[in-house]
């Protein structure tokens, strides 16, 4: 069995990975978290 090596990735493409991740996942999520813990702690403080 030939020994397998891992292959290597291009930053820039783990870069533009990350970039998408946050523009598209992980960042939408926050803020729309943040809008609702907002919203919610609104609430509380009115009641």
């Amino acid at each position: 069995m030939p020994d397998r090596k891992p292959q290597e990735v291009p930053t820039a493409l783990v870069r533009d990975d990350l970039h998408a991740l946050v523009l598209g996942g992980l960042w939408p999520a926050c803020a729309a978290l943040e809008t609702l813990l907002d919203r919610i702690e609104a609430r509380e403080i009115l009641k």
